[in-house]
């Protein structure tokens, strides 16, 4: 049976994983996504404490 393969994203300072996909309504240590934006380099965060977190793309990993 092949693995499944997810997509595992990492903030740009290295400090949070985040498994699986990054959408508005996603909860993320009790935070919920408010809005995604797609950037050249990077992927925006917001949170709905009005906090945002720079995410690098998202690699394939086997989980």
């Amino acid at each position: 049976m092949q693995p499944h393969r997810e997509q595992e994203h990492t903030t740009v300072e290295g400090d949070l994983t985040v498994t699986g996909h990054l959408y508005i309504g996603r909860e993320i240590n009790g935070l919920t996504i408010t809005n995604v934006i797609e950037g050249m380099a990077n992927r925006t965060v917001f949170f709905s404490n009005g906090t945002h977190r720079n995410f690098a793309y998202g690699r394939r990993v086997n989980t």
